[in-house]
């Protein structure tokens, strides 16, 4: 494992804080980040071993947020379980798929669902949808993709949990709850995966959960407050989420193109 400096070690407790206090009060939108700041800003140079040390850190970092939202009841657990279910399958698919591909190509892959990210956050919801029927269709594909991206980018899918979840007749807060219920289960299923195959940096992650930790308690007893400011917070996150597509592609795009390798 590398050796990191005072400032790298404070770098991953920084972005673990942020993951927690955005789990916490928007459902996700942060643990998309900290594969580019593990990589450029904490000094993981290994690709596959940042995306892996990211799936622990952000599953420990949800389940932490989960945590709270259950104990004040945000939490659907039938739209959850409807979630979950199929999202094992896709992190077993997304697991598969990860070992034929380069380390540019997935990067190149992470900056685009940065983007599609970035896009689900302008569009963040401010209050619960009208129910549709069986919203467990959607649910349901939607758990998959999540988890098809947590076992091949690491990343947590809050983007995609939190919109699902808001197409049943829950409040905004149970939607929240829901979704983070959602992402930390799915994270901690595709973070064995990774700790098994020795892809973790044990030491970024309890510094990253240290950070996410003391995130979600500070964050928690102004949740409802700060729902009101949702707006603001998903701008300032789509603003990060844009910053670092745009670094990754620049990166490895030229990569991508002078090797000619996908796989």
């Amino acid at each position: 494992m590398p050796h990191l400096t005072l400032a790298q070690n404070l770098w991953a407790m920084l972005a673990g804080f942020v993951s927690g206090a955005l789990f916490t009060v928007v459902g996700g939108g942060g643990s998309a980040l900290a594969v580019p700041v593990l990589t450029t800003l904490v000094g993981i140079t290994r690709v596959r071993l940042a995306m892996g040390t990211t799936a622990v850190a952000v599953a420990l970092t949800a389940l932490q947020s989960a945590v709270v939202h259950a104990r004040r009841g945000n939490v659907s657990w039938s739209a959850a379980s409807w979630f979950v279910g199929p999202g094992f399958l896709g992190i077993g698919l997304g697991t598969w798929l990860q070992h034929d591909f380069s380390a540019p190509f997935l990067m190149t892959a992470l900056a685009v669902v940065l983007l599609f990210n970035a896009a689900m956050m302008v569009q963040a919801p401010v209050g619960p949808r009208s129910p549709v029927p069986r919203p467990w269709r959607r649910l349901a594909p939607a758990g998959m993709l999540v988890g098809l991206l947590a076992g091949m980018l690491g990343v947590g899918g809050g983007f995609l949990a939190l919109p699902s979840m808001m197409l049943g007749s829950m409040s905004l807060m149970t939607a929240i709850g829901s979704s983070v219920v959602s992402v930390g289960t799915l994270g901690a299923a595709s973070a064995l995966s990774y700790s098994f195959r020795g892809l973790v940096d044990w030491r970024v992650v309890v510094e990253y959960a240290a950070g996410g930790l003391f995130g979600s308690v500070l964050v928690s007893p102004l949740a409802h407050r700060l729902r009101d400011r949702q707006r603001g917070l998903a701008f300032f996150v789509t603003v990060m989420l844009m910053a670092a597509a745009l670094y990754l592609m620049a990166s490895n795009l030229p990569l991508l193109y002078r090797s000619g390798r996908v796989l």
